[in-house]
Order: structure tokens, then sequence, then C-alpha cells
């Protein structure tokens, strides 16, 4: 087989083969399955299987960029197991400038790839880049915390927050919260894993250590979800903040507890351990500087520079959940709302938008969020922006399709909800709770993990 770059026209590689080593050719074509920049490129094939694969199916590998509005970008490597007869969609290496490459299958079954890149140009440098087979298919999401048995996750379970344990560098703990279904009585409760195997999560045998009381304040009186889990080095502290509902009063606010980390940073944070700070809510529909009417809920919190933001939603008895506005506070306990428009608002795309993470990637601010279009399903959502106060952007609603993922089921993955990022052993992994098709507050939603690397390098480029 010759596959070459094309000056034809078609915007697409052309293929020659022949059966007799190259003295004759019996087709020419172009292959619309290979996509070329407008400004024509180089390209990388070769013939591979894996090894000790027994009678595994040999593969070619082809490697090259696929282009757009920017000429030479998105540099993507395909595989195809019938000597190129159709080909896989392809993942991307380097989302952004990229030229010439090299493609080659390493002794341990690894494939690495050599490359022209840069940050303006695809000239700057040469970069190498190494994935398994694993990474080439793509990975199937895998379910790591299960719903249902009758008891306090029985509906669902939740909005993972996920820290590296302050104590252990090599273990990860988990905060997430649980509901009965329906949507009853949540509950916030722990998990760990080892960094090195961030899919593989073990639950605490006691359950909860965080529950709906029949406490004191009115907003505390039902059932709780989480917001986010921030470690306060200086206090040794986990800083737990939470939404609580209270159907007396038909109204949300935003709640703050704390629990001591502990020598081990896992094993102490116990129900007798928490404590709700005395000047709960510390966000209130009505409070803080701002009238939000009815609900305040699902606080993100981003520490930056000695200043929290918090990156709320709120409702009012025409809206739900249109947007997610700001309160910013010197210490995490006392919050002043920041007047003015909405940071993001729902519409057009989304119906409305709730449980969002804040994160820092490269110079800009990413929102990972939960958008419900309404009507079909819940999906998880992009929107970055050069600053935490002003000037969010949302990415294309095409950027994260659990449609698109291997393995995808309407039954479990059809509805997907309470997304969050973090970078564990140099790759990024999304969590992430999914349900059944149909009504979304009768499902069971179980939470899951899948492996996003393209996703971040499409975000760092402005895709």
């Amino acid at each position: 087989m010759l596959n070459c770059r094309s000056n034809r026209g078609k915007a697409c590689r052309y293929v020659a083969r022949s059966r007799d080593g190259g003295e004759t050719w019996f087709e020419e074509f172009d292959d619309p399955a290979l996509s070329e920049p407008g400004f024509v490129c180089q390209g990388s094939i070769i013939r591979a299987a894996e090894p000790a694969a027994g009678g595994a199916k040999p593969r070619l590998l082809f490697v090259n960029p696929t282009g757009g509005p920017g000429g030479r970008t998105n540099l993507t490597i395909k595989v195809s197991t019938d000597d190129g007869k159709t080909w896989s969609a392809g993942r991307t290496i380097q989302p952004g400038p990229a030229a010439y490459s090299g493609v080659a299958l390493l002794k341990d079954g690894t494939i690495a790839v050599l490359y022209e890149t840069g940050k303006v140009h695809p000239y700057e440098k040469v970069s190498f880049a190494r994935f398994n087979p694993q990474w080439l298919a793509g990975e199937k999401p895998r379910p790591i915390i299960p719903c249902g048995g009758g008891g306090w996750k029985d509906g669902q379970v939740q909005e993972p927050c996920i820290l590296v344990n302050p104590k252990n560098a090599g273990k990860l703990v988990m905060f997430y919260a649980g509901m009965k279904l329906g949507g009853s009585e949540g509950s916030i409760a722990k998990a760990w894993a080892d960094v090195s195997d961030p899919f593989t999560w073990h639950e605490d045998a006691n359950g909860p250590f965080f529950k709906s009381p029949p406490g004191p304040a009115p907003d505390e009186a039902a059932s709780l979800r989480l917001d986010s889990v921030i470690y306060n080095e200086p206090l040794d502290e986990y800083w737990i903040y939470y939404t609580a509902n209270s159907p007396k009063t038909h109204t949300e606010a935003i709640g703050l507890a704390t629990c001591p980390a502990g020598k081990d940073g896992c094993s102490e944070v116990t129900a007798e351990n928490i404590k709700r700070y005395s000047g709960n809510p510390i966000l209130s529909p009505k409070g803080q500087g701002r009238d939000d009417e009815t609900f305040v809920s699902q606080g993100a919190v981003f520490c930056e520079n000695g200043l929290w933001y918090s990156f709320y939603s709120y409702r009012t008895a025409t809206q739900t959940l249109p947007g997610i506005r700001l309160a910013t506070s010197s210490d995490g306990k006392q919050w002043t709302k920041v007047p003015g428009p909405d940071l993001l608002a729902a519409a057009p795309e989304q119906v409305y938008i709730e449980w969002h993470q804040v994160y820092k990637i490269g110079n800009r601010y990413v929102m990972f969020y939960e958008g419900y279009n309404g009507g079909t399903r819940w999906g998880a959502d992009v929107a970055t922006s050069p600053s935490l106060t002003g000037g969010w952007k949302k990415m294309p609603v095409s950027l994260i399709d659990q449609t698109k993922w291997p393995g995808y089921s309407e039954e479990t993955q059809f509805h997907v909800a309470t997304p969050a990022i973090y970078k564990l052993n140099h790759r990024w992994y999304m969590y992430f709770v999914a349900a059944h098709s149909g009504f979304y507050i009768n499902q069971r939603w179980a939470m899951w993990c899948v492996e996003c690397d393209d996703v971040v390098k499409r975000i760092s480029v402005g895709e």
C-alpha cells in the first residue's frame, strides 16, 4: 500500500494498492476516512500487531494532522484492522499546531509518536508521545460506586469531590453524596482509592458520616447535597460545603461543616468529628447582599491568592436554575454576593444548569457543569474564562457527548450529571454519575469514571 498526501483538492489521503510488492498496482483511490489539512502534509503509517497477542489481527496505524481552520493542526492516530478498508474515528495526540510525524511500535507493546509541534506554529519543537493500545482503542467508562440496595443511596450517588490525601500522597479521598430513590434524605459519605488505580474505590463500611439532622436551623432540617470540599492546611481540616433543603420553608441554602483530617487523612472523618459552622447558612436566598428569592445551592468553592470564590446556582419564583452567580470571601465563612448579571446563563443551550466545579488548567479557568436540555437528557458541559469574575464562555455541547463513548448504553449512560475532573498520575479523569433513559428523578444513578485526556487537550486549545 502507498498512502500519500494529495494535491487533488479532495482534502483526504490518496491510496494505491499492490499485490506483488509494488511492481504493479491494481487499485488507486481517494480515502475520505483519512482527512488532510487544506495545506497538505506528510503522514506516517505502519503495520503492527500486539506482541504475544496470539491470533490478534495485524493492525495499520496511521498518524497525520487532520487540519481545520488553522491548517496543520489536530495530530490524530487512527487504526485499521482490515488492511485500510475502514478506519477508526481516531484519537487526538496534539489538538494544536502539528506537522510531520513518525510512528513506531515499541518492544513493550506501547506506541510511540515523534512529531513537530508548537504553541503558534507547528515547527517550533519536536515532541514525543507514548501510549498503550487501550488508550488508542478508547477507554470505556467504568462504574466505580453503585447505588441501590434499599438504603441511604438507593436512588443515587453523586457529586464526587476528590482530594489527594494530605497525609499520604499515594492515596485519594472521595467525599460524595447519596439519596434515596426519588431524591430524598440526602447524606454524605467517604471512600478511598490508590492514586495508581483511580478506578477502584473502597467505600467506608460505616456508611454516611454526615446526615440531614432534625437541626435547629430551618435550612438544615432536611436532605443534604455535597457542593465542595477544601483541605484547609493551616487548620488541618476538611471544609465541607453543602446544600441543605427545607421542605417546611421551601428554600435551599448553603452551609459549612468542618472535620479534622486526622493522622491518616481519612479514618477520623466521622459523624462524631463533624462540626457545623455556627454561622450557617453561609449563603442564603435573601442574605449576603443580594436577593436570590427562594434557593441558593451547589456552591463550587475555589481558592486563589488568599480569596475564596463560591460559584452558586439559584432559583426564583419564575426561573429554575437559570444560571451561575458569584460570592466571595476572605476566610471561607463570611461571604458577600457579587452584584451584576449571571456569570454563566443556562440558555440557550440548556434549560437549566446545576452542580458544577471550577479548576485552573494552564492560564484558563475551567468550569465543568451538569446541564439539562429540557426534555431529553442531562449531560456534562464545559465553560472557560481568563478570569474568575467574568468572561465565562461555553464550549460546544458536543465536547463531551456520552453517546460517542465506547460501550455507551441507554440503559446506563443516557443521563450524565455531576461531572468533576482530576489530574492523577499525569492523566485526566472525569468522575460523573449516570442513569437510564426516562424521567431522571425516577432513575437510579451510579457513579462512573472515564479517562478524559482528549477533552482537556481540546479545552486547552479552545476547540
